[in-house]
């Protein structure tokens, strides 16, 4: 993983593949980040979620909304040996 793997969600979101045959509104998992500011600090933070086009969300896998996200990747698992 490079910091030139990230895509801005500005540029471009996750193809949607998934969901019911009319809609295919859910994206595959990804790596999406989020800046967190508590205070006079800010962090960056790393989860897993999909992207729904219906709700023009990002949702964690039990559906609840994430706000904030600012970049995503795709998952890249590692070859089997």
């Amino acid at each position: 993983m490079k910091a030139e793997d990230w895509i801005k969600v500005e540029d471009r979101l996750p193809e949607c593949t998934f969901g019911d045959r009319e809609t295919m509104h859910y994206s595959r998992s990804v790596l999406v980040a989020m800046r967190w500011i508590n205070g006079c600090s800010s962090y960056w933070v790393i989860r897993i979620a999909c992207y729904d086009k219906i709700l023009d969300q990002w949702l964690d896998h039990n559906e609840v909304p994430y706000k904030g996200v600012e970049y995503w990747m795709p998952i890249v698992l590692p070859k089997e040996d």
